[in-house]
């Protein structure tokens, strides 16, 4: 099984860093979208689409967000799962590319 990953990695601006991290994943010829968040790299989602990604993502944080031990911990799922569901992909501009803003 090979695994490609393609970061989006950086900034959108200068005062806005990018919190979630978009790749492509291979597995073989199978290709899938995958996100992650910035402060939980090891919490990753895949799906057949950005969007689908993003949902998974959320699913995730939530089931972890289930099981934190300390209110420091809960507190900081909670901020990652916030600008997870805050991603927003903007319609495609006039170049076909989808940007994704946070």
């Amino acid at each position: 099984m090979t695994r490609i990953r393609l970061n989006l990695s950086g900034t959108v601006s200068e005062r806005a860093p990018v919190r979630l991290i978009l790749g492509e994943v291979l597995w073989g010829h199978i290709r899938a979208r995958e996100a992650h968040h910035r402060d939980f790299p090891e919490i990753r989602a895949e799906g057949g689409s950005t969007e689908a990604a993003v949902g998974n993502l959320v699913l995730q944080l939530t089931r972890v967000l289930d099981t934190a031990i300390t209110s420091l911990d809960r507190e900081r799922l909670e901020c990652a799962l916030a600008d997870v569901r805050g991603f927003v992909i903007v319609p495609a501009d006039r170049d076909g590319c989808r940007v994704p803003s946070l």
